[in-house]
């Protein structure tokens, strides 16, 4: 039976069952949201349940990351506790998955993404353990998003209440790693990587890699069985992302990518035509009997398949022996014998490891953008070999060169100079880096080895000389030069000599690539306006009329300390900047300048006065615009407006009248007025210049 409520959360509908919980679309009114609402089914509930699930629901919620489901609360009804999360409207990747399978291009973001959240968990020792298909969520704006941690387990140091009981297998058996499917007490994030790379086998052929009767055959085969090719399945598929998937899926973890970026950078490499070495399986030491105990056997754990409805665990008997023998290897009662030598595998098998030597491959032209420390800001990354990122920062104040794997660890700082060194572009065999250096006096192209050594320079000319890049076989070395021109694009050997123009037009070229077959190249490229006197003129008009400027002016005269204020286009800077010395008044320097969100207030002027206001040019905004020229205005500033006041038996005027104001209209004969003095003024010499004394 449905529940109606979970605290002040109402129920709506159920969403799905989990392994050991129920998930059902809530409402909050509180906020007046949808939410995801997770609580346990009470038949697998016990004592350590709760603590798991109070675990599960703080290792979840303790990450916070773009990519991750958040979790909004957490409680407990009827002795069962609940945790709440967001709800998201674009179904699963598995819902999708039945539908279509996914082209490349569709697969990258989706993957790298979900790349990047599992590596930021594992990065906090949250390991996931149940990565699939079916936990890859959307928003509505088709973003991905990884969800239930519902078996992950803290790996820090001195955490030994796991959230999974040790040698007990938990996870889906389609995507489980081969180390989970042996009850390994010692999982970390690679297991979550092999999950991944299940995935992305998925996405793009539309099925897992591997199928079988049994949960306990299905977890042999991720142990023991060859990987599939994927272009067997999908020949549309680039040659090279056979081998991103072999490591992806290596039955060793030491031989699968260490990081989550690091299968993201070598995938975009084999999709857009790169080369990927195919990896070499290395040998596994035989086991002896001393370290696996009575018999030579290795017992490996598989718990939680279901036969017949009936929940049993089986021991899969591994001895050191040759060959591979079951009377029926699908059956979840069969007693395996698998070979763990590894002997030369047969045509028949295929390897039964996948331990990988993976050879130094020469990376795409374009890599794109790869953060993996916060701390570098900015930064402009570019993929050497799988093993090591070079990368520029200005951690230091100028941008320098530096190198380091692809975990972040062991970094080195190549350049060292108190100009700019940026642009690192690596050849093809991985051992030479070119960047641009203004170490010289000039912007020119450098070379340096890997490790930073002989840094010399390739470019000689007195204009600039940037945007190097390799050409695929590593011989040749095209940038962008000023040379004769606005910018056109060059090509030198990769030694500096035989330098030749390749383009001559009255565009600026800009950024350019090689294709992966060396034959041609493409780049952007921009007219060159700012040349022309016509072009110049309407955008110093459109300047003027669209840019930073002031729109209008205020004074304001009613005040006892009049002042006026301009208006402007734009924001202001308003922290650290001193406006009064952008201002003058009648040449002088303002009593006082007060500045607002948009306006500027110069204060203590006087009334009845004529005043030159001029705002000097330079004068800055908030969107890094200046006003270009200086704007002069010519005001007045008037009397207060009058008030007249009856004080019972007088009329009294405010000493800042201004001449022709009437005081009163007399519709009476006779009238008996008194005139007094009042402030600095003769009300007499008010009147002097019109009728009123004689008319009155």
């Amino acid at each position: 039976m449905t529940p109606t409520a979970f605290g002040h959360y109402t129920v709506i509908r159920p969403l799905g069952s989990g392994g050991m919980a129920d998930v059902y679309l809530a409402h909050d009114p509180t906020l007046d949201r949808q939410v995801a609402l997770k609580a346990p089914r009470a038949e697998f509930f016990s004592a350590d349940g709760r603590a798991r699930f109070q675990r599960e629901a703080k290792a979840a919620a303790a990450l916070e990351h773009v990519a991750i489901v958040p979790i909004y609360d957490y409680n407990e009804q009827n002795g069962l506790p609940y945790m709440v999360m967001r709800y998201l409207t674009g179904g699963t990747l598995e819902e999708r998955l039945h539908h279509r399978r996914y082209t490349p291009a569709e697969a990258l973001p989706v993957l790298a993404r979900v790349a990047a959240a599992l590596d930021y968990a594992h990065g906090r020792g949250i390991i996931h353990r149940d990565v699939k298909a079916a936990n890859i969520l959307f928003d509505d704006k088709e973003n991905p998003y990884i969800a239930d941690f519902g078996i992950a387990w803290m790996a820090t140091a001195g955490e030994t209440n796991r959230l999974t009981v040790t040698g007990e297998v938990r996870g889906t058996f389609d995507y489980i790693s081969p180390e989970q499917a042996r009850g390994d007490k010692h999982i970390d994030g690679r297991s979550d990587l092999y999950a991944l790379g299940i995935v992305l086998f998925e996405m793009l052929t539309g099925d897992v890699p591997y199928h079988a009767e049994s949960a306990v055959s299905l977890a042999v085969q991720h142990i023991s069985a060859p990987i599939p090719d994927i272009r067997a399945r999908r020949p549309d598929l680039p040659p090279a992302l056979q081998n991103v998937i072999i490591r992806a899926l290596a039955k060793r973890p030491d031989d699968r990518y260490p990081s989550g970026a690091a299968l993201v950078a070598d995938l975009q490499r084999a999709l857009a035509g790169g080369r990927i070495d195919t990896p070499q399986p290395t040998r596994t030491a035989t086991p002896s009997a001393s370290s696996h105990g009575q018999g030579n056997r290795t017992y490996l754990w598989l718990a939680g398949a279901a036969v017949a409805g009936v929940a049993v665990a089986l021991f899969l008997l591994l001895r050191p022996t040759a060959g591979v023998t079951a009377t029926n290897p699908t059956s979840p009662a069969a007693t395996l014998e698998v070979a763990a030598k590894a002997a030369t595998p047969s045509p028949e098998m295929g390897p039964t490891s996948t331990s990988v030597a993976v050879k130094k491959e020469p990376p795409l032209p374009d890599d794109g953008i790869t953060v993996i420390d916060p701390g570098i800001a900015p930064e402009l990354l570019t993929a050497t070999p799988p093993d090591e990122i070079v990368f520029q920062s200005n951690r230091d104040g100028d941008f320098e060169i530096y190198i380091m794997e692809v975990d972040g660890s062991n970094l080195r700082q190549l350049t060292d100079n108190e100009v700019d060194d940026n642009f690192p572009r690596v050849s093809a065999d991985g051992r030479r880096i070119a960047f641009q250096s203004m170490r010289d006096g000039n912007l020119e192209i450098y070379v340096m080895n890997r490790d930073g050594d002989q840094q010399t320079r390739l470019t000689f000319d007195a204009d600039e000389d940037k945007f190097a890049e390799w050409s695929p076989d590593g011989t040749e070395i095209v940038f962008v030069s000023k040379r004769d021109s606005p910018a056109d694009l060059f090509v030198m050997a990769a030694d500096g000599s035989d330098v030749r123009r390749i383009t001559d037009s009255p565009e600026l070229e800009g950024r350019v690539r090689w294709s992966p077959d060396g034959q041609s190249l493409a780049y952007n490229a921009s007219l060159e306006l700012v040349n022309s006197a016509a072009v110049r003129a309407e955008m110093e008009d459109l300047r003027a009329r669209k840019g930073f400027r002031v729109v209008d002016h205020t004074v304001n005269s009613d005040t006892v300390s009049p002042r006026i204020c301009l208006q402007f286009s734009e924001a202001l800077v308003k922290a650290g900047t001193d406006y009064a010395s952008f201002v003058t008044v009648d040449g002088r320097a303002p009593k006082a300048v007060d500045a607002g969100e948009r306006q500027l207030c110069v204060e203590g002027l006087d009334h009845g006065e004529y005043y030159d206001i001029v705002v000097r040019s330079g004068l800055p905004s908030a969107i890094g615009e200046v006003i270009a020229s200086p704007v002069t205005l010519n005001i007045y500033v008037r009397d207060r407006s009058p008030s007249l006041r009856f004080t019972g038996e007088n009329f009294v005027l405010p000493s800042t009248a201004r001449r022709g104001i009437p005081l009163i209209s007399v519709n009476t004969e006779t009238a008996d007025l008194k005139l007094y003095r009042v402030g600095d003024r003769a009300l007499t010499q008010l009147l002097s210049g019109f009728r009123f004394l004689s008319q009155l």
